[in-house]
């Protein structure tokens, strides 16, 4: 933790009526009048006596003491805990420093702090926070327990279910049972059977409840990585997480919540324990269906040196550019959106290690026009959180999504690890400390409510798909001669498949094979796949070979364009039109 966390204390949004001239403000603004409302609002969550900030501010004393430290740390916005502080696009429950709120917390320090009559104590700031106004359900840690390692400890517990029925989680709050250790929280959804074993088999492994782990609920240590479905995070003051009116992220019976917790223990007592809760807004249904859409590229997880960071280098960036209507992984995160006439945004959660410099959202629209989402000019592991905009970003087909990370991998940038700081090493993409990542959660709603219209044809309780190809990796370097080619496939029922590909003993219920499918100028299509189907919902699988080697490698080969598990569609017509994708060039996994 960055011993900066001092000056939470005075990153407050009080207002002096004052002229503008920032040094006369600061000579009329006072303690109690001015600045102990600032402290008790923005500071109080973690510098109190409970609290996991390394010293209270709640007394002049204490503040003028800890004075030569709050005054850099506002004027470069270490503190107040909000990295994505001066915000480029507006966003909720922002609880960072104006910076005229700056100039006059620095003007005061300057002028020698003066107290101020203690009967005239300024009006208390109430900072907006959500909260959850009905809780359905509440589920806790299944045991104390006591971290031990320091500074920062990361640990996940396993916790069940219980809902017998699909349910949509429509708000989320987490209720830590020790602020003196909770430095951080996230809510992981867990809902394959893979993972389900994944989790666990590694709970309680080493004798404790739940098992080590660090940037997401992937165990340290596994040889697979755990899609990372994130449901909400926590940090102290943040408050609880209420998703879009009329929205909700689906949870299927039998999935387990994954809460990872973050422990700082510099200023626990030996032996405290912590039992933390999460509390849950459920409904049947929802209006709208949502999710948290992760935007990354695939290459860097399939091949952890396509976002190589080598030892020593003071900048490397990558990048990542998309269009996120047509992301392969809707369907896998945020199951039921359609982005066919475009998605919502309404907040995202960056994820970089403990490497990161910096991260950037923008958006590139079709039009020619960019606008940045979110910048983080200097990212910190420690409190990354979900920013939530004012008011959601829309995103058109065909507009870009870039996303930019930055990473310091010299000396003077290593973490400071149990054994002491690091020593810089090449790093790639991975789910351990010494590993790196570069990837955002944003939570999607679709424009269109995925209404399923027969087009010309008529509702039947059977039909037949009738499929056009398409694809947004047309001018992708990457491929292996023109984008066309045989095309091999097969369709499973959804329920049959997972993110990564037909569970086990699966079988298809019908199979396709073209000759020859060109992509080179825009769709092909339509081709009527001869099966008679029952209603329902189905997944496409299958490749092109465009390098006319299929009968060396009985499959896609490196390059090759894939149709991948990306979101059931439906089948409800006599003749069912439907577009079906190439999102990706398979990577080398």
């Amino acid at each position: 933790m960055k011993y900066l966390l001092i000056t939470a204390v005075v990153t407050a949004g009080f207002a002096v009526g004052c002229s503008d001239d920032s040094g006369q403000q600061s000579q009329q603004a006072t303690y109690y009048k001015d600045v102990k409302p600032v402290m008790d609002a923005y500071c109080g969550d973690c510098h109190n006596a409970g609290g996991i900030g390394p010293f209270e501010l709640t007394t002049l004393e204490q503040v003028v003491q800890t004075a030569p430290i709050i005054k850099p740390a506002i004027m470069d916005r270490s503190m107040p805990p909000f990295i994505a502080a001066p915000a480029v696009r507006e966003l909720q429950f922002d609880r960072s420093l104006s910076q005229e709120q700056i100039d006059l917390i620095v003007g005061w320090i300057d002028a020698g702090m003066p107290a101020g009559d203690p009967a005239n104590e300024g009006q208390p700031i109430e900072l907006p926070q959500s909260t959850v106004d009905d809780t359905d359900l509440t589920l806790e840690m299944p045991e104390p327990f006591e971290p031990t390692i320091s500074p920062d400890e990361y640990r996940c517990f396993v916790i069940d279910w219980p809902e017998t029925e699909p349910k949509f989680a429509t708000a989320f709050e987490l209720i830590p049972s020790n602020l003196n250790v909770a430095h951080h929280s996230a809510a992981y959804l867990i809902d394959g059977s893979d993972q389900i074993a994944l989790v666990e088999s590694a709970d309680g492994a080493d004798g404790k409840d739940g098992y080590p782990c660090f940037g997401g609920a992937t165990p340290n240590g596994a040889e697979s990585s755990i899609p990372s479905k994130f449901i909400a995070a926590w940090v102290p003051g943040s408050g609880a997480v209420n998703f879009p009116e009329g929205s909700g992220v689906l949870i299927e019976p039998g999935s387990k919540i994954v809460l990872q917790m973050h422990y700082n223990i510099q200023t626990a007592e030996p032996g405290e324990t912590d039992q933390s809760s999460m509390n849950f807004q459920v409904a049947d249904d929802v209006e709208q269906r949502g999710g948290h859409l992760p935007w990354l590229d695939v290459a860097w997880v399939g091949q952890p040196e396509n976002m190589s960071i080598p030892a020593g280098q003071e900048t490397v960036v990558h990048e990542y550019v998309g269009d996120p209507t047509v992301s392969p992984l809707l369907g896998e995160f945020a199951p039921g959106v359609d982005g066919s006439e475009g998605l919502y945004i309404h907040n995202t959660l960056p994820h970089l290690h403990k490497l990161g410099e910096s991260f950037l959202l923008q958006l590139e629209r079709a039009d020619g026009t960019t606008e940045k989402i979110l910048e983080i000019k200097d990212w910190d592991f420690d409190w990354q959180n979900f920013f939530t905009y004012q008011e959601p970003v829309l995103v058109k087909p065909g507009d870009q999504l870039r996303m930019r990370c930055e990473w310091n991998n010299t000396m003077a940038n290593q973490p400071i690890d149990e054994g002491g700081q690091r020593t810089p090493q090449d790093v790639g993409w991975g789910d351990n400390s010494d590993d790196e990542m570069c990837v955002a959660a944003m939570f999607v709603t679709g424009v269109s409510k995925a209404v399923n219209t027969c087009e010309g044809s008529i509702p039947a309780e059977s039909g037949r798909f009738e499929i056009t190809f398409d694809t947004t990796q047309r001018d992708n370097p990457s491929l292996d001669g023109e984008f066309r080619g045989p095309v091999s496939g097969s369709i499973f029922r959804d329920e049959d498949v997972t993110l990564l590909g037909p569970k086990d003993g699966a079988e298809a219920v019908a199979n396709f094979d073209f000759d020859e499918i060109d992509l080179t100028q825009g769709p092909d299509g339509p081709y009527l796949i001869d099966v008679e189907l029952p209603a329902g919902e189905y997944q496409f699988l299958g490749y092109m070979d465009t390098d006319d080697n299929v009968d060396e490698f009985d499959g896609p080969d490196v390059n090759d364009p894939v149709i991948i598990p990306s979101g059931a569609v439906e089948l409800g017509c006599e003749t069912q039109r439907v577009t079906v994708q190439f999102p990706i060039l398979r990577p080398n996994l």
